[in-house]
């Protein structure tokens, strides 16, 4: 999951970053100073053995780098099972549409107008999640015709690992580990990734 917080208020950043930093998940701090965007990759795919969700919230590295942000890789942080947060005083709107378009999950703070409200990424992805197969993948079309896979998978990533941890249940392990293999399998063979990730909530 990539989330991207804007902003030159230090209270509205703290607001949205703290929903996913807690004693449960680990949480890696970076900064611009000591770190660099490549860094992140060694954070892409996490430990089984981690029964948290690892969060790598990264300070001020995007204002002066923003050309490494490929589409690419902001497409790998997105559908990462990893929760990649980059703190921001302020960011081109160009680079901000550029990374919504490939998957990141924006939270940036403007003056109040009136707007149309946009789909809730997280109950979209959320839905998917479900025992109901049938259910799984009308939600998972819904979802997919209007979000772009790598804007729900980290979302659902998170999802399955919360259901692991609240239920213990077999069947959420399984289904995050299937995700795993189907995700890394998708990058090796250079298959569309809704597909693979579609055959795994029909199995």
């Amino acid at each position: 999951m990539l989330v991207i917080v804007v902003s030159d208020t230090k209270t509205f950043r703290k607001e949205c970053i703290a929903p996913f930093c807690s004693a449960e998940n680990e949480t890696v701090l970076l900064d611009d100073t000591l770190s660099s965007l490549i860094d992140l990759e060694q954070y892409l795919y996490p430990s089984l053995f981690n029964t948290g969700t690892p969060v790598v919230h990264a300070q001020f590295m995007l204002e002066n780098r923003s050309a490494d942000m490929t589409a690419v890789f902001v497409k790998r942080l997105a559908a990462s099972p990893t929760v990649f947060i980059f703190e921001e005083f302020a960011l081109p709107a160009p680079l901000l549409t550029q990374l919504k378009k490939h998957g990141a999950v924006v939270h940036a703070h403007s003056a109040p107008k009136a707007f149309k409200k946009g789909p809730d990424l997280f109950a979209l992805a959320s839905a998917i999640i479900t025992p109901n197969k049938k259910d799984a993948w009308m939600n998972y079309q819904k979802a997919l015709s209007l979000q772009p896979i790598e804007a729900l998978l980290g979302i659902m990533y998170w999802k399955v690992r919360d259901m692991m941890m609240k239920t213990r249940k077999e069947e959420y392990k399984t289904l995050y580990e299937n995700m795993l293999r189907a995700h890394a399998k998708a990058w090796q063979t250079n298959t569309p990734l809704e597909l693979m990730i579609e055959k795994v909530l029909l199995q």
